[in-house]
Formats: structure tokens, C-alpha cells, sequence
């Protein structure tokens, strides 16, 4: 009952869950400027987060649903949001996305990357990863930079 209660308060807001049965992710599908906003920026302040736009007639964006599906599964720290071109309030107008599959990738706040056409599994996972780790390394370099100047001038610098 609560998870029928759940989804159907998801599906009100704007979130549709996609449940795969071979890797029991949850991909969030979005169709509301509230719900990116919400799923996708502000949750990029604590994760990174790979939005995936498509559209249902497009045959290579239905050829990545289960690569999808399964890079969720085997990387839990980045959530996976899926936004139908479609029907989507003009956010992928906003992103300047003119040709699908694209994929951003968001971290603080912001796109970071931009992935265009269908890839294989491994690509996609080494080309997310890598420029995951390098956004951690370069923000873990700023805090440490913040560190020195503080040691350096005192507090409140």
C-alpha cells in the first residue's frame, strides 16, 4: 500500500520510476521544470547526476534503455534521470539539445559534460567516470587551496 501511495506521489510531481527487472534500478523519468529542478540540480549539489534525453520514436535512444539501466545498477554514487523530449516544458530547448540520444552530465549545479549519440556500456562508464573523478579532483584541489589560504591569512579569507 505505502509503496502504491509512493509512486503514485511521484507520478503526481512529475517523477516516473522505471523498475528493470534484470537490474532492479530505479531510473527517474522527469517531465516538469519542478521536478528537474529539484531531481537533477539540487541533487547534483551531493551526486553526480547523467540526464539522458530521448524520445520514445528514437531507436537508439531506446537501444541505450538497458545500457541505462545497467550503469545505474554498478554505480550507485551517480543518479540517472531520463527527461522525453517530448514532453518535457522546454527544458531540453533550454539545454540546447538538438539531436537525441544526448546526455548531460550534472555536478554542482550545473552541466558538465555533454555526450551525444548512442555508446556502448564501457564507453559510456569510462567516459562518466573519468570526468567524475576529475571534477572531484579539481574540487578537492579547491578546498585544499581554501585550507592553505585560511592557514596562511587567518580566518575569513
Amino acid at each position: 500500500m505505502f509503496y502504491r501511495h509512493y509512486v503514485s506521489t511521484l507520478y503526481r510531481n512529475g517523477i516516473h520510476l522505471n523498475a528493470d527487472d534484470k537490474y532492479m534500478t530505479k531510473v527517474i523519468h522527469i517531465n516538469s521544470k519542478e521536478a528537474f529542478n529539484r531531481e537533477v540540480i539540487m541533487a547534483s549539489d551531493t551526486k553526480a547526476v547523467l540526464v539522458d534525453f530521448w524520445a520514445d520514436w528514437c531507436a537508439p535512444c531506446k537501444a541505450m534503455n538497458p545500457i541505462l539501466d545497467q550503469f545505474a545498477a554498478n554505480n550507485p554514487d551517480i543518479k540517472v534521470v531520463k527527461v522525453d523530449t517530448e514532453n518535457d516544458g522546454g527544458i531540453s530547448q533550454y539545454y540546447d539539445i538538438s539531436s537525441i540520444p544526448t546526455m548531460l552530465l550534472f555536478m554542482d549545479r550545473g552541466p558538465r559534460s555533454r555526450i551525444i549519440g548512442a555508446k556502448s556500456y564501457g564507453m559510456l562508464e569510462s567516459d562518466i567516470l573519468g570526468i567524475v573523478r576529475k571534477w572531484k579532483k579539481k574540487a578537492g584541489d579547491n578546498v585544499a587551496a581554501k585550507k592553505g589560504l585560511k592557514k596562511l591569512f587567518g580566518p575569513g579569507r
